[in-house]
Protein backbone atom coordinates (compact mmCIF):
# COMPACT_ATOMS: atom_id res chain seq x y z
CA UNK A 1 0.00 0.00 0.00
CA UNK A 2 1.32 3.42 -0.90
CA UNK A 3 2.09 5.66 2.06
CA UNK A 4 -0.29 8.38 0.89
CA UNK A 5 -3.13 5.83 0.57
CA UNK A 6 -2.92 4.76 4.22
CA UNK A 7 -5.06 6.63 6.69
CA UNK A 8 -3.40 8.20 9.67
CA UNK A 9 -5.06 7.32 12.99
CA UNK A 10 -4.75 10.98 13.98
CA UNK A 11 -7.21 11.88 11.25
CA UNK A 12 -9.70 9.34 12.62
CA UNK A 13 -9.93 10.53 16.23
CA UNK A 14 -12.16 13.29 17.57
CA UNK A 15 -11.06 16.86 18.27
CA UNK A 16 -11.53 16.15 22.00
CA UNK A 17 -9.23 13.12 21.82
CA UNK A 18 -6.59 15.17 19.98
CA UNK A 19 -6.85 17.90 22.62
CA UNK A 20 -6.40 15.38 25.46
CA UNK A 21 -3.38 13.81 23.77
CA UNK A 22 -1.78 17.21 23.18
CA UNK A 23 -2.48 18.21 26.79
CA UNK A 24 -0.92 14.98 28.07
CA UNK A 25 2.18 15.44 25.91
CA UNK A 26 2.61 18.99 27.22
CA UNK A 27 2.35 17.70 30.81
CA UNK A 28 4.99 15.08 30.10
CA UNK A 29 7.24 17.73 28.52
CA UNK A 30 6.96 19.74 31.76
CA UNK A 31 7.87 16.67 33.79
CA UNK A 32 4.39 16.31 35.26
CA UNK A 33 4.43 12.52 35.28
CA UNK A 34 4.05 9.71 37.79
CA UNK A 35 6.11 6.57 38.01
CA UNK A 36 4.44 3.19 37.72
CA UNK A 37 5.08 2.66 41.42
CA UNK A 38 3.31 5.92 42.33
CA UNK A 39 0.26 4.98 40.28
CA UNK A 40 0.11 1.48 41.75
CA UNK A 41 0.43 2.87 45.30
CA UNK A 42 -2.53 5.18 44.63
CA UNK A 43 -4.71 2.31 43.42
CA UNK A 44 -3.67 0.03 46.28
CA UNK A 45 -4.60 2.79 48.74
CA UNK A 46 -8.09 2.97 47.23
CA UNK A 47 -8.63 -0.77 47.27
CA UNK A 48 -7.90 -1.43 43.59
CA UNK A 49 -4.53 -3.08 44.01
CA UNK A 50 -5.30 -6.40 42.33
CA UNK A 51 -2.66 -6.44 39.60
CA UNK A 52 -3.30 -10.03 38.51
CA UNK A 53 -4.87 -10.44 35.08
Amino acid sequence: MEKDQRQDWWDEISANEKEEIEKSLAEADRGEVLTHEEVMAKYRKHGRGDTKN
